[in-house]
């Protein structure tokens, strides 16, 4: 249901009672599912099996709905409808990458002499080459050229470079509709100083809001009314996702059990 919310940008779930209590969750097709409003009221019409002339209709209360962000409060938007575009873009230059490595390959070292060659001896000098210098086993390994021949290596055109940082650039346009940091999407170099930096910029800006509606959601349709007086409530455990430097952590827990602690030093061992 969480990968439905921004792919389909809703996801839902049949919730199934037995004596009050919610005894399972139904996953629905989102692309099966319809919420719909008659007479000012709002039911979700499902169709399980594809073939039914009519739906079987659920009542709100009965249906575990999770939406993206949209405009009716009904519906939520699935993330490709809105970036269309950038994605269509970095899909276009991938295929015209793909296509230029497929036709117009240049080749990496260029073998460069004076003296007339067979093709006999074209093919074993390239296989030679090859052999003795491709591979990273044979990295850094010391090229001996006889007969007057040259070895010129082949260095990227502007033109390539600037097909290359226009790829990243798409990246970085997807990372900002997702809210999900350019490194994590492939984009090279690095945007935070820390990975804890960029783990809790993933947190906050790219998963915070489907946390939100998630535990509304949840802490609305799924506990009663006894339980949520008593207290109890639907959080997602954003600390699991969180993985503080070492010496961070240790500082932390050496404050909290020294001077006036509010941890025991078994509780900071744990």
């Amino acid at each position: 249901m969480a990968g439905h919310v921004p792919s389909r940008g809703n996801a839902y779930a049949a919730i199934w009672r037995e004596r009050g209590t919610v005894s399972e969750l139904i996953p629905m097709d989102p692309d099966r599912t319809y919420p719909v409003r008659k007479d000012g009221k709002l039911w979700y019409v499902v169709y399980p099996f594809g073939h039914l002339k009519e739906g079987i209709r659920l009542k709100p209360e009965e249906v575990l709905h999770f939406r993206g962000w949209g405009f009716d409060g009904i519906c939520g938007y699935p993330v490709w409808a809105k970036a269309a575009e950038e994605i269509g873009l970095a899909r276009g230059q991938r295929r015209l990458e793909a296509s230029r490595n497929k036709n117009s390959g240049r080749p990496a070292m260029i073998l460069m002499t004076d003296a007339k060659l067979t093709d006999v001896a074209k093919d074993r000098l390239r296989n030679d080459w090859e052999r003795m210098h491709v591979g990273l086993d044979n990295a850094g390994k010391t090229a001996i050229l006889d007969n007057g021949l040259k070895a010129t290596a082949v260095s990227m055109t502007a033109e390539d470079l600037e097909q290359s940082g226009a790829a990243q650039m798409s990246i970085v346009a997807i990372s900002n509709y997702t809210g999900v940091p350019p490194s994590k999407l492939g984009a090279s170099g690095k945007n935070y100083a820390s990975q804890e930096q960029e783990d809790q910029a993933f947190v906050q800006d790219g998963l915070d809001f489907y946390f939100n509606v998630f535990e509304d959601e949840t802490g609305a349709k799924l506990l009663t009314d006894e339980e949520r007086a008593a207290g109890y409530e639907v959080k997602a455990n954003r600390e699991a996702l969180l993985r503080p430097a070492t010496k961070d952590k240790f500082e932390v827990l050496r404050v909290a059990t020294a001077g006036k602690p509010f941890m025991t030093q078994n509780e900071a061992r744990k």
